[in-house]
């Protein structure tokens, strides 16, 4: 693997020198990018449980994580590329050379006084690329705001050969082809639609939610009763004026009063993605109710196999309307609730512009 790297980078640089996992080990080392790893990782590891304090040989303390090994965060890497980036040709020849240290007039011992230091305890360390404590910060920091990416196991692509006619003849190309989606399915869109919910009366009981109950009369009376509260739903609708203990009556007899629970009629934002008309396919989620319907008579028509209703729809459509040959493959259907739009339509005065109503 090593041999063929340097062959790769052969092609594009000079001079590649390759170097050892010692060599990177022991400048990552020298450096205090050792621990680095850890700290990255030991808040998560910690609130799992995972972590220890040691005490080290000189009566030092030191906060550890259980088994921690260096590969349990793919980061490494880029940590490692870190070290090779500022590894020069007289580090590999210092440590490869060890044995000629002792030789004063030599090169080894000249790469010694120029490149490394001995530190408080006198043992001898390669000068790091800039302060230490600098060299440390900006490595941790460009490290935590690395993203891991996981190579897919399919393939994206595959090289075709694309053929086209020409005037004497045919045109041959290799092209990459892109095979299956190439990103995750995203919000389609949004629109305004009406939504009846029931209600429970009760301290969410404000002026706008009134204003979204079905009933007139329950609606009148509610606000009627709001306001004698000064717009207070809690001391409107709750404890002593609660409707079991302090009923609403909608008519002068006291015969009818407004029940627990009524149904409100109000716009809400539904967000859509398209989707192809496959076996599991969820009718219901379907936005359109004339599409819907459609849906569901082709699944009564094949005694609701969906993979028989909607497999093969090239050579058997499904038709919205057959004549004017308008069939169905792709459908909106309902997605997550919680989207959050990354631009939206303003009109020119700056506001902002739905969907139209399906």
């Amino acid at each position: 693997m090593q041999k063929k790297a340097k062959s790769i980078l052969e092609e594009l640089v000079k001079n590649v020198i390759s170097t050892s996992g010692s060599v990177t080990d022991r400048l990552r080392q020298d450096w205090q990018l050792i621990d680095v790893m850890q700290e990255l990782n030991w808040e998560k590891y910690n609130k799992l449980g995972l972590t220890e304090v040691i005490e080290n040989r000189d009566g030092h303390k030191i906060n550890r994580i259980k088994d921690w090994t260096k590969r349990n965060d793919h980061r490494h890497h880029a940590m490692d590329a870190l070290t090779i980036a500022f590894t020069k040709r007289s580090h590999i020849q210092y440590l490869n050379n060890l044995n000629a240290r002792s030789d004063k007039a030599g090169s080894i011992y000249g790469i010694e006084i120029k490149e490394l230091y001995r530190d408080e305890k006198g043992k001898l360390k390669f000068k790091p690329p800039i302060p230490l404590d600098d060299f440390r910060t900006e490595a941790k920091k460009h490290l935590e705001n690395t993203l891991i990416s996981i190579k897919a196991k399919n393939k994206v692509t595959t090289i075709n050969i694309n053929t086209s006619k020409k005037k004497n003849g045919t045109n041959k190309k290799k092209q990459l082809t892109p095979r299956g989606q190439l990103h995750l399915e995203t919000i389609y869109g949004s629109i305004q639609q009406y939504v009846t919910k029931e209600e429970k009366i009760g301290t969410n009981f404000n002026e706008e939610l009134i204003s979204k109950v079905a009933n007139k009369k329950y609606r009148e009376a509610l606000m009627k009763r709001l306001i004698e509260f000064d717009n207070d739903s809690k001391k409107a609708f709750t404890g002593k004026n609660s409707l079991e203990k302090n009923p609403i009556y909608i008519d002068a007899l006291q015969t009818y009063k407004i029940p627990a629970k009524v149904k409100t009629v109000g716009l809400e934002t539904i967000y859509t993605i398209r989707k192809d008309i496959t076996p599991d396919l969820k009718i219901e989620k379907v936005v359109d109710p004339k599409v819907r319907e459609v849906l569901n008579t082709r699944l009564i028509e094949y005694k609701s196999d969906p993979k028989k209703a909607f497999s093969n729809l090239d050579d058997n459509p499904i038709w919205l309307n057959k004549e004017k040959g308008i069939s169905i493959k792709r459908v909106a259907i309902t997605g997550i609730n919680n989207a959050q739009a990354l631009h939206s339509k303003k009109d020119k005065e700056g506001n902002l512009i739905l969907d139209e109503e399906w």
